[in-house]
């Protein structure tokens, strides 16, 4: 058995993949819909810093770029997708506000532009609740002014991903 932190760690050596080394952090540190954090940035800071580390080099670069508020592994991976095509950083499950009512609190969001980018998981398709719950929270942000931008693995995970070129066409446009 490990903590959550040194597994984290050891991850470093066997994920090839950046965005799933910074997907897996992410859940390790997550404060948001928890009680807690499984483990803090500065756990996994103390962590890969203590001994001999493989792939240290992998974990020092994925650090910086672990955000606390991401809730799924799609999420983190489009996040870093955006900022690697070079758009600003999205807010991570941020709510927004109209006249002092939560109306929804997107997976990515650009206040400013008032642009909400939501990850739909097939889940979101099978189920009926869930399918009604989105369909209520896209009309109440549409109404309040808001751009909602919706992408699918394929465009996130997909050979050919679309969902920067989404997101920064709508950016543009607002």
């Amino acid at each position: 058995m490990t903590d959550p932190a040194t597994t984290w760690a050891t991850l470093g050596a066997m994920l090839r993949s950046e965005r799933d080394l910074v997907a897996a952090g992410d859940a390790v540190v997550r404060t948001w819909r928890v009680p807690r954090p499984l483990a803090t940035l500065d756990d996994l800071a103390i962590t890969i810093e203590r001994g001999r580390r493989v792939g240290i080099r992998s974990l020092r670069a994925a650090l910086p770029r672990l955000r606390t508020r991401a809730a799924s592994r799609p999420e983190s991976h489009l996040r870093l997708a955006l900022l690697d095509a070079g758009l600003p950083e999205p807010l991570l499950n941020h709510p927004v506000v109209v006249d002092d009512r939560v109306v929804a609190t997107p997976d990515l969001v650009y206040s400013e532009a008032r642009v909400a980018i939501e990850y739909e998981g097939e889940h979101h398709l099978l189920d009926a609740e869930q399918w009604a719950y989105d369909i209520e929270r896209y009309d109440a942000l549409r109404a309040a002014g808001w751009t909602v931008v919706r992408v699918t693995k394929r465009d996130v995970f997909g050979r050919h991903t679309s969902a920067p070129a989404k997101v920064a066409a709508t950016l543009a446009a607002r």
